[in-house]
């Protein structure tokens, strides 16, 4: 788990579930006691352990959820419906994957990437000069 709050949340988790196992074993002792108050009290605490332990839990889930979305699944009359400006970074990639030219790692080599940029940045020129 690299994200921050997943790690605070699995910790806080841990924390959870040592408090419930000390009120397991205060609850053990208070029956040997014969202790009705302090039985009553620790069931309670027990039972809002319990509570922070299930909400902990469902919020870790819906934040991992969350962070992990699954990517829509675009068929193809869809990528050429759509117009240039709302292409983003998948679509540039499925186009340039139709080249022979192309390989996936090419986005990796800096001048390949400046020479993309430099393209982007000349298209944009000619359509502010209207051509």
């Amino acid at each position: 788990m690299a994200d921050y709050f997943l790690e605070r949340m699995a910790k806080q988790i841990e924390e959870t579930d040592a408090t419930l196992l000390e009120i397991q074993a205060g609850l053990a002792r208070a029956k040997a006691q014969g202790n009705d108050y302090e039985v009553d009290e620790l069931l309670k605490g027990y039972a809002a352990a319990k509570s922070q332990r299930r909400d902990l839990e469902m919020t870790a889930n819906e934040y991992y959820q969350a962070i992990n979305k699954p990517t829509p699944i675009v068929t193809e009359g869809e990528r050429r419906e759509r117009s240039p400006e709302r292409m983003d970074a998948s679509d540039v990639d499925y186009i340039f994957s139709k080249s022979k030219y192309y390989s996936r790692d090419m986005w990796n080599n800096p001048d390949i990437a400046q020479r993309v940029q430099q393209g982007i940045a000349e298209v944009q020129r000619r359509k502010a000069e209207g051509r």
